[in-house]
This record gives C-alpha cells, structure tokens and sequence, in this order.
C-alpha cells in the first residue's frame, strides 16, 4: 500500500506543481495577468469554476479574492485563459529584480448543476502584470472509480536489464494517469519502472517495458495502474520468462538528428522495437520507447523515429521481433554509435560483476 500511495503522490506532483512563466507579454495592460489553464475530463453541459486569491504577507490564512468565474465544458479536454487585476496585490510584495509580483492560487472545479464534483489547485504562482501563467495541466474527473488490468500476458526478459510484457486495461471514469511495474526477485522487490500520461487514458492497450538489475533474474513482474484520484488497480503478477523470438540481430547503428533517431539493422527483421534509457542520474529509467515495421530490403532495415524527450547522449536496447510478434534477444548499444554488436553473454556476465564490485568498494 505504501509503494502505491508514493507513486501516485509523485504523479499528482508532477501533475499539480508550481506553474511556470512565460517571457512573452500578451493582451492584459499594466496591472492584469492571464492564467492559462489547461484540464481533462469535463463533460459537456457541466461547469469549469475557477477561483483566484493573492495571499496576504504577515498573515495567517487571509487571502484576497482576485477572480472568481465560471466557464461551461465544451469538451474533455480544455483550455482556458482567464484575466484578472493584480492592483490591489502588487503593494503588499516588495519588487524583485524582476519587478512588481504577486503570489497567488488558484483552485479549480468541476460542477455539474452548482454541485462540485471535483477540485484541484494548481499551487502557489508568482504572477507579473502584462504577461501568461502557464498553470500545470489539472485533472478534473466526476466519478472515483479505480482502473481495472484486463489483460496481463506473459512477461518476456529480452535483455539482461529488460522485461517486456503487454497489457490492457481501462478506467470508467477515464482518467489512468499511470502505469507501474516492479520486477521481483526471489520475492523481493527490484526496481519500479513507471509510465505516466496526460491527457489521462480511457483505455490503455499496449506493448510495455520494465526494468530489472542486470543478470539478477527476476521470477516475475507485478504491474498495477493509478487514476488522478490515487485510486489503484489491484497488484497484478506475470512471471517473467525467456524469449521465444527467433530472430537475431548481427549488427546495427544509431544516428540522431535534431528531432529523430535512425537505426539501421542488419540483417533484414521484420520489426524492431527501441527502447532507450537515460542513464545521466547513475541509475537507468525509460525516456521513451518507438519502433514498428520496416520495409523490405535486402541485407539492412532502417528504422526512424522522433526523439519526444531531448537528449545529448543515451543507451538504446534494441528488440528484434519477428513475423509472429514474439521478441528477441535485444542489444544493448550507445546512442549514437556508428557501430554496435551483440556482446557474448559471458562478457556481459564479467562485465556485470565488475560493476558491482566497483560499486561495494565505494
């Protein structure tokens, strides 16, 4: 229960944390500022209520009501662009080097026929005269029922570090904002390897992956889901097998462009599936995953996909998969590399240990 409760605290912090500015100034004159705020999962013919206060300095729990409004829902996800007057805050902070500021909150609800259905805020803001709050996007969702796992197929290790397994499942109220996996070892959890979404999922279907520590062999994957509301699916556990593919990959290279990452494979796979890692903090999670069919060739395949989160350097696994959908044995390769091999498992072994001798000396 603890280990659920700590993931969806972190979803709803990166959900529901301090809003950023923008540089650009737009309509509002001297002494007015623009919210934007951008919500999931109103229905049409219900309310958007947002309420703006300004807290005031040297005092406890006195807050000055700047903007108080309502807006109709017109469809399940929404932006809106509210102005408000900062006149009567902008006495009560000194001016930093920035200027003139103010500090407020903002809440927001969902109403259907003046009842609240549910609430968010968005945290404390600093807001300037004559520019945009960008507020974090806000969740707002009638209903509390859980997500339900429908179906949880085997788990496959397709590399020394990688479990890849499918799964499918759903939400009533429409509103999955997170996807866990935690591979266990001799009954023993190893590491949690996380999705998160926004806009929130109805349903989710899809071709997943979870890490594991290198070679310690995990007997199999527990995998949950999590709503806006801190609603949990029941734990469900796969075991986690060997592969079954019965494709291989000789050789590949990666290069990147500005937006893109290209590999090519030899020989010619039917699919190839790309899951890259950042490995900047000292211990690897997923930046994202891209892959799919590729066209025929002769001897090489080239796979291209956009890189959705920017980075300079990161480690690639590759996981051929052939014509029947069964995965492969992955390798594991730099990005970019103008060559990679698969390396003998008993190097990998070697290689592995070394590491973590390093690792106790320290």
């Amino acid at each position: 229960m603890n280990r659920i409760v700590r993931s969806a605290l972190l979803i709803a912090a990166a959900l529901l944390g301090s809003a950023c500015m923008k540089d650009s100034p737009v309509g509002p004159h001297d002494g007015s500022v623009s919210l934007r705020i951008h919500f999931q999962n109103g229905t049409p013919g219900e309310q958007i209520q947002v309420a703006i206060a300004s807290f005031v300095p040297d005092t406890e729990g006195v807050v000055d009501s700047l903007f108080n409004g309502t807006f109709p829902v017109t469809t399940g996800t929404q932006d809106l662009t509210v102005q408000f007057d900062l006149t009567s805050c902008l006495g009560r902070f000194t001016p930093d080097a920035q200027g003139p500021y103010c500090m407020i909150e903002a809440t927001i609800s969902l109403l259907n026929n003046g009842v609240v259905q549910d609430q968010q805020f968005t945290g404390t803001m600093i807001v300037r005269p004559g520019q945009v709050v960008q507020s974090q996007p806000v969740v707002l969702t009638a209903g509390n029922n859980p997500p339900v796992i429908t179906t949880l197929d085997t788990a496959r290790v397709v590399e020394p570090g990688l479990i890849r397994y499918t799964l499918t499942g759903n939400d009533p109220d429409g509103d999955i904002t997170s996807l866990q996996a935690i591979d266990i070892v001799n009954g023993n959890l190893d590491i949690e390897t996380p999705y998160s979404f926004f806009p929130p999922l109805k349903t989710i279907n899809g071709i997943f992956y979870a890490l594991q520590t290198d070679f310690v062999g995990a007997n199999s994957i527990e995998v949950f889901l999590s709503d806006s509301k801190f609603n949990s699916s029941p734990l469900d556990t796969i075991p986690a097998l060997p592969t079954i593919g019965d494709i291989v990959i000789d050789s590949l290279s990666i290069d990147t462009t500005a937006d893109s990452v290209i590999v090519n494979v030899t020989p010619a796979i039917d699919s190839l599936e790309l899951v890259f890692l950042d490995n900047s903090t000292g211990n690897a999670s997923l930046l994202f995953t891209c892959g799919g069919a590729a066209p025929p060739a002769l001897t090489t395949n080239r796979f291209a996909c956009k890189r959705p989160t920017p980075f300079t350097t990161s480690t690639v696994i590759a996981v051929p998969v052939d014509a029947g959908g069964n995965p492969g044995a992955g390798v594991r390769c730099t990005v970019p590399t103008a060559s990679c091999l698969p390396v003998p498992l008993g190097n990998r072994i070697q290689a592995s240990r070394r590491a973590r001798r390093v690792r106790v000396r320290r």
